[in-house]
């Protein structure tokens, strides 16, 4: 009795240990809410708000209802909610100004100088990262440059980056910023991906790549060219290391939009960068999640209703949660809706939780 009390206790810790620690490599099965037609949501907090576009104007859903950003003298001016913090701060754009929304207060972010300005990041510290066009070439010869927005001044980076054309895309918690630079123009324009670490700017060694969001670890991601290879694969950047993501299936392109402190990272995977020519065939972009390995079609992650096909995966939080765009209907008749997934929770491992007890059974 002593022996099969002993074996059952090592047995229990056996099974309890296997449950603990055995890796799960396989994306989640999500459950799909539609957001709306013409709804693009750009991103999510760990709160399940997000920021997006609705009909063509600036909206945010604070988990009780979405409301639209506006400038009270301006409540036409089209635009978009690019991005948000956990706090619940949002920027983006409104006519030709960026914009800070805080706590109900809204902000122009301006540029002198500057014909237009978006903004596209802000850090859970506040920093907002996003990008201005001039009017007339700088002295340097750019079009365009990065601006900053942290401790409430907003300052011009374009000289301070690169005498070329380029563009914040996403700031972090350390003030590391990600986007894109042109640093030749002409029959050989070349664009490439660009960190901004501190004072000091390194540039992926590629004829073409763009780098679009970075989390808090200093990890980003973006899409670059493959030499020798028609289109472009999402890569990852983590501890200075270039990881290929590679695309989903055959289709010869895939850009990497999103990565989350969990480094899980989503995207679309396409066929052209003419994804949104509404006379392509259904199937020509899918929304793709990288986890731990292998990127998975989304399309194939979820129970979705007749006639949708989840194009792009925008943006996903810490939790897991992802936003993103679908087409609804057929080639001749689309239209566009938001939708966010929400993982379903994985069932206890209950065989492995009831091998102690089947292994000491025994027949009377």
């Amino acid at each position: 009795m002593k022996h099969a009390h002993l074996t059952a206790t090592l047995l229990s810790a056996f099974a309890l240990t296997l449950c603990i620690t055995l890796p799960t490599h396989a994306a989640p099965r999500y459950t799909l809410s539609d957001l709306g037609e013409y709804v693009y949501p750009y991103d999510i907090n760990n709160s399940g708000q997000w920021a997006g576009s609705a009909n063509g104007y600036p909206v945010v859903f604070d988990g009780d209802r979405l409301a639209s950003i506006c400038f009270p003298d301006q409540p036409l001016a089209r635009g978009a909610a690019r991005c948000l913090n956990n706090s619940g701060q949002v920027v983006g754009e409104i006519g030709h100004d960026a914009f800070l929304y805080s706590a109900g207060s809204l902000q122009t972010l301006s540029i002198p100088g500057a014909r237009s300005t978006v903004a596209y990041g802000i850090s859970d510290a506040g920093d907002v990262v996003g990008a201005i066009d001039f009017a007339q070439a700088r002295a340097s010869g750019g079009y365009s440059g990065t601006f900053l927005y942290a401790a409430g001044q907003t300052t011009d980076l374009a000289d301070a980056i690169h005498p070329g054309s380029h563009w914040g895309r996403a700031i972090n918690s350390k003030k590391q910023i990600v986007g894109g630079i042109i640093t030749q123009w002409g029959v050989n324009t070349r664009q490439t991906a660009f960190l901004r670490d501190n004072d000091s700017l390194s540039m992926l060694d590629n004829a073409f790549a763009e780098a679009y969001d970075i989390n808090d670890a200093g990890q980003f991601v973006g899409d670059f060219s493959i030499t020798g290879a028609r289109g472009r694969h999402a890569f990852l950047v983590s501890n200075g290391s270039l990881i290929d993501l590679g695309t989903l299936g055959d289709r010869p392109i895939a850009t990497a939009l999103h990565i989350n402190n969990r480094a899980q990272i989503v995207g679309i995977s396409t066929w052209t960068d003419a994804y949104l020519d509404e006379y392509f065939p259904p199937d020509f972009g899918h929304a793709f999640l990288y986890s731990a390995g292998p990127m998975y079609d989304l399309n194939d992650r979820c129970v979705l209703p007749s006639n949708w096909v989840l194009r792009e995966a925008s943006a996903l939080n810490d939790l897991g949660q992802i936003v993103g765009t679908a087409d609804v209907g057929n080639r001749f008749s689309r239209r566009t809706h938001g939708f966010l997934l929400t993982a379903i929770p994985e069932p206890a491992s209950l065989s492995l939780l009831l091998l102690p007890t089947l292994l000491l059974r025994r027949p009377r």
